[in-house]
């Protein structure tokens, strides 16, 4: 898998303007023509305003997959999604089969059904923090935006 390497996220990062996803989408190998993005987020991230300003330049056709049990960016993410006519693919934890796994394999769930991350962090959240690494982890594309 293509991935957007640190020196041109850092060259982004400078001018304080991640990758768009157009831009991601012609990095990505071909599967089929349907670029899946996880949006995730600490609660604690309020500039949701960021959030429905990156799903408007995300091209159409693309699936945007969230957590479905946080509100705040993942809530947003999803509603802007299908109010863009995107397809908005929102994964459930499953408490009664993970038990105390059950956040990190919710994690796994979502970057397993992505090929590009994006974190909205507000910088302190530490399950946020451990998004990120796992995605890292497993070599997922990946922006931050603060």
């Amino acid at each position: 898998m293509s991935v957007v390497s640190p020196d041109e996220l850092a060259i982004h990062a400078e001018f304080n303007s991640p990758p768009s996803p157009l831009y991601i989408l012609f990095r990505m190998p071909y599967n089929g023509g349907r670029m899946r993005i996880a949006i995730v987020g600490s609660r604690g991230f309020h500039h949701l305003h960021k959030v429905r300003n990156y799903i408007a330049t995300i091209p159409t056709g693309a699936t945007v997959v969230s957590g479905s049990n946080a509100i705040g960016v993942n809530e947003c993410a999803l509603t802007e999604a299908s109010r863009k006519g995107l397809t908005a693919k929102a994964i459930t934890p499953d408490f009664k089969k993970h038990g105390k796994r059950t956040s990190v394999e919710h994690m796994n769930e979502i970057l397993r059904n992505s090929e590009h991350v994006v974190v909205f962090w507000d910088g302190k959240s530490t399950g946020s923090k451990l998004f990120i690494d796992m995605a890292r982890c497993a070599g997922k594309s990946i922006q931050i935006i603060r």
